[in-house]
This record gives C-alpha cells, sequence and structure tokens, in this order.
C-alpha cells in the first residue's frame, strides 16, 4: 500500500514538473514575439491546425499563455459582445480592408495586437505555432516542440478529429474567394463570445454584411448531418448587425451525446438567386438546435443575373 501511495505521489511530481517545463518554454516563446511595451493583449482560443478546431490541450495551452503573460507583465484583453459589434461595423466601414492601426476607435477600445495559436499533435510530439499580430500591422512567429509524454491525460484531438479534418480541407479546398466582406460570431447565452460549448448550452449568432444581402445558415454536426437554421428573415442591410435566431421563442440549443468539432457555414448574396438550395427538414423543434445531413452546398452561380455571393465559417466544439 505505501509502495502505491509512493508511487502515485512521484507520478504527480513528474506531471507537474514537466508541464511546470512546457510553461517555462511557452513563457519563452511568447516573450519573444511580444514587444516589451505591449502591454495589453488578446489571446485567441488556441486551435488545432488540421481541423481548425479546440480540444483539451486548447484549454490547457490557453491558460498557459495567459500565464506565461502575466509572468511578462502583459494584461490580459477580453473581448466583449458589444465591442464585437463596434468592430464588425470597423471592418465593414473600410470594404473589407481593415487597418486597425488607422481607427481612432479601436485604439481606444483595443490592445495592442493578439497572440494567435496552433497546435499539431503527431508521433507523440505536439509543435506548437505562436503567432503576434500587432494592430500597427506587423506579426511575428515563433514555435515550439514537446514530447506529449511529458504532458499525460490530454486530449489533442477533437472527438470526430477524421470528419472534422475533412469537412475543414473541403471547405478550404472549395469555397471561391468571397465577393465581398460577411463577419459573424457566436455568443452564448450570457453574450460572451465562445467556439467550445457543452450539451444543452445555448447559443445565438451576430452576423454582419458590407452590401444589402440574403443570408442562409447552414449547421454541420458532429456527426456530419446538416441542417439549415430556421430564419425569419434573412434579408440584412450593409453595416447592420443581426443576431439569430429571430424566430419568437426559438433558441438554438446543443443537442447531447454527439461531441466533437462542428461547423457553422453563413451564406450570403445580394440575390436570393445566389443562396444554395435548402432541403426542407420540416419546421424547426422549439428550443432545440436539429441535426443536419452531411456535406456542404455550393453556391449556384447563374450568368442570367449579376449578384455577389459570400460565405463565412464558424467553427466550434462541443465537449464532454
Amino acid at each position: 500500500m505505501k509502495k502505491n501511495i509512493l508511487f502515485a505521489v512521484i507520478l504527480f511530481c513528474s506531471v507537474s514538473v514537466f508541464a511546470q517545463d512546457f510553461s517555462v518554454t511557452v513563457r519563452n516563446a511568447v516573450s519573444k514575439i511580444i514587444p516589451k511595451n505591449a502591454s495589453l493583449v488578446q489571446v485567441e482560443l488556441p486551435v488545432d491546425s488540421e481541423t481548425n478546431s479546440a480540444s483539451e490541450f486548447t484549454v490547457f495551452l490557453k491558460d498557459v499563455i495567459e500565464v506565461a503573460l502575466s509572468d511578462c507583465g502583459k494584461e490580459i484583453f477580453d473581448l466583449k459582445a458589444d465591442q464585437q459589434s463596434e468592430l464588425f461595423l470597423a471592418q465593414l466601414s473600410d470594404s473589407g480592408v481593415y487597418d486597425m492601426s488607422s481607427s481612432d476607435w479601436a485604439k481606444r477600445q483595443f490592445p495592442e495586437g493578439v497572440i494567435y495559436s496552433s497546435f499539431i499533435e503527431k508521433d507523440n510530439k505536439v509543435s506548437v505555432y505562436f503567432s503576434y499580430k500587432q494592430f500597427a500591422g506587423n506579426t511575428k512567429k515563433t514555435s515550439v516542440e514537446f514530447s506529449t509524454k511529458n504532458l499525460p491525460g490530454l486530449n489533442y484531438k477533437p472527438a470526430n478529429y477524421e470528419l472534422a479534418k475533412s469537412i475543414n480541407e473541403d471547405f478550404v479546398r472549395n469555397i471561391p474567394k468571397p465577393d465581398y466582406l460577411i463577419t459573424a460570431a457566436m455568443l452564448d447565452s450570457e453574450d460572451n463570445l465562445v467556439n467550445m460549448l457543452y450539451p444543452n448550452d445555448i447559443v445565438k449568432f451576430m452576423i454582419s454584411v458590407e452590401k444589402d444581402s440574403y443570408i442562409a445558415i447552414l449547421c454541420i454536426d458532429a456527426n456530419g448531418d446538416k441542417n439549415w437554421l430556421p430564419v425569419e428573415n434573412n434579408f440584412i442591410r450593409a453595416g447592420e448587425v443581426r443576431t439569430f435566431p429571430d424566430l419568437k421563442d426559438t433558441v438554438f440549443k446543443v443537442v447531447d451525446g454527439v461531441y466533437g468539432a462542428e461547423q457553422i457555414l453563413i451564406y450570403a448574396s445580394t440575390s436570393e438567386k445566389g443562396l444554395p438550395e435548402q432541403t426542407s427538414t420540416g419546421r424547426y423543434a422549439r428550443n432545440d438546435i436539429q441535426k443536419i445531413t452531411r456535406g456542404i452546398t455550393a453556391v449556384k452561380q447563374s450568368s442570367a443575373e449579376n449578384y455577389e455571393t459570400s460565405v463565412f465559417k464558424i467553427t466550434y466544439t462541443v465537449m464532454e
């Protein structure tokens, strides 16, 4: 019995030391790319490079990054929903070519820059890639590599890794360059920006477009099922920030028992004819997010009418 307790204590200490080593490595990497005079930094959620989604390692890495920034004397910036709305409008006002450094509003409301991170796990090693984007326009990058054996018990990929990877590749390969800017964000029931969810979470979407547009919202769940989410009024004026669902007594709710990376594809077109064909799935079940069929529908173009189209993808992960 004493030997078992001693073994457990030694194992716990070893894991703590390895995690501490990783934290030191991350702190050294972050301090190399963030200027000393940058006091306020926004931290984007780390994502798996192959699926653009989150995992257990995402939560661990984000915590490590924030501790590293704190150790370096930096303050963490937390983007709120109202600021996201203002950011949408600032982006659209510049016709999609948006430079934070040229906006007095952004300078007052936002930090000096954002740190992005992605990772890929392979052959018992995890490579982490850091990128610090200054709002003045400069970007600095660095990377670290660590043995996963030194970080036991962490999951690096979403539960539906193969499907999530395939969908992400299909989107990158098959979705054409947008004709104009559409921007969107996912919010939880308290208006916090989120991309990690749990069963029964309630979500909504903020959407804004550069030109007067009709929209359609396609969801692909962790099983690969797809569905067109119900929209009562799918017309959005340029520069308007709309929140969905817009149906009375309706919410978008994360279903239980389906875990992994999921996708929201928001299509926009200056004509309803430019939207994908939507397969009818019946009336939207009140207070529940419906399952959807697998696949991404291509946007049809018509030579007889001149219109423009765009699509925006939100990837989020449903955790167990």
